[in-house]
C-alpha cells in the first residue's frame, strides 16, 4: 500500500510508464478515493506492525465512513447524471486516465451507481445515498455521545423498582 501510494502521488516520476499505469488503473478503479484509501491501509498496515490499536470506537468509524462514502455516491451521481447508463461504470474507468475527468469513486462508486440507479433511478439514487448519509451522521453523533440509537433509557428509579421486585421474586422461590 506504501508503494501503490507512492505512485499515486508521483504517476511516472519515478516508475516510468509503469507508474503511470499503475496510476490510471487506480484512479479508474477507486477514482479520487484511491489517496484516502490507499493512505488509510498504509497507516492501517504501519499500526499492525508496531502493534498499535487505531480504533477505539468502531463503530463511529464505521458510521463515519459510511457517511463519507454515500456523500461521495451522491456527488458523483450528481457529477455524472447526464452520463447515459449503457456503458457507465465502463465511463467511470476510463475517466481515470483524463486527471481532470477522473470520477469521485471511479468504477466501483459507478457499479454501485449503475446498480441502484437501474432499480430506483438516478433521482431516487441520490435521494436514497442522501438518506444513508443523514442516518450515518446521527448513528456517529449518538454513537459520540454515548446514548442508545432508537431504545429509550429509563429512568434509575424504574430500574431500580424492577431489579427489587426481581430480587424478591427470587428470594420467594428460594425459601
Amino acid at each position: 500500500s506504501f508503494l501503490i501510494l507512492l505512485i499515486l502521488f508521483t504517476d511516472s516520476l519515478i516508475f516510468g510508464e509503469i507508474g503511470r499505469l499503475t496510476h490510471n488503473f487506480f484512479l479508474g478503479v477507486f477514482g479520487y478515493f484511491a489517496y484516502p484509501v490507499f493512505l488509510a491501509t498504509s497507516l492501517f498496515s504501519l499500526a499492525t506492525f508496531l502493534d498499535k490499536r487505531l480504533l477505539k470506537k468502531r463503530l463511529v468509524f464505521f458510521a463515519i465512513c459510511v457517511a463519507i462514502i454515500s456523500l461521495a455516491l451522491v456527488v458523483q451521481t450528481a457529477l455524472t447524471y447526464s452520463w447515459p447508463m449503457e456503458n457507465y461504470a465502463n465511463a467511470c474507468f476510463i475517466a481515470g486516465e483524463s486527471f481532470a475527468t477522473s470520477t469521485i469513486l471511479g468504477w466501483l462508486g459507478g457499479s454501485v451507481i449503475f446498480a441502484v440507479s437501474s432499480i430506483i433511478g438516478k433521482i431516487g439514487t441520490l435521494i436514497a445515498f442522501s438518506l444513508l448519509s443523514l442516518f450515518a451522521v446521527y448513528v456517529t453523533a449518538t454513537a459520540l455521545a454515548n446514548k442508545k440509537s432508537f431504545i429509550k433509557k429509563n429512568s434509575k428509579n424504574s430500574n431500580n423498582e424492577v431489579s427489587k421486585s426481581g430480587v424478591d421474586a427470587v428470594n420467594t422461590q428460594v425459601s
